[in-house]
């Protein structure tokens, strides 16, 4: 009984600390790296992002947590959504905002991300995503 009343508490005080909730199945507790946050324009993805460190059922991860998502943008378009952790762009690991706008400035318009969802706390992969880039 003690046992299930420390996990209860602390699965509680998980969620009321990273300002997530989902099932119960996993939990998830986020950690800022830094202070701030950065905005990656409309055309080119269209979110506000910080970095930080991700734990779900005691495994680690590090990339970017979506503050803002812009309406109508390349991100809205393809369900990405505030909490959402920006973890890979093509391929490469997004420990920073820079991370991200690199692998979009060396794209040819279109880019895969994997992010931690963090309605279910599943990595997820969306592939071909067209930005709206604007011309040089």
């Amino acid at each position: 009984m003690l046992a299930k009343m420390h996990l209860k508490l602390f699965c509680l005080t998980a969620l009321i600390f990273s300002g997530i909730s989902f099932s119960q199945e996993k939990t998830l507790v986020v950690i800022p790296e830094k202070s701030g946050s950065y905005i990656i324009p409309k055309g080119k993805l269209g979110v506000t992002v910080a970095p930080v460190r991700v734990m779900i059922d005691q495994i680690t991860y590090r990339g970017c947590q979506i503050l803002e998502v812009i309406a109508d943008s390349p991100a809205s378009k393809n369900r990405l959504e505030a909490n959402d952790i920006i973890t890979e762009v093509n391929g490469t690991k997004t420990l920073k905002p820079a991370d991200i706008l690199a692998e979009i400035e060396k794209s040819n318009g279109k880019i895969a991300i994997k992010a931690i969802d963090s309605r279910t706390g599943r990595i997820v992969e969306i592939k071909d995503i067209e930005l709206e880039m604007v011309k040089k």
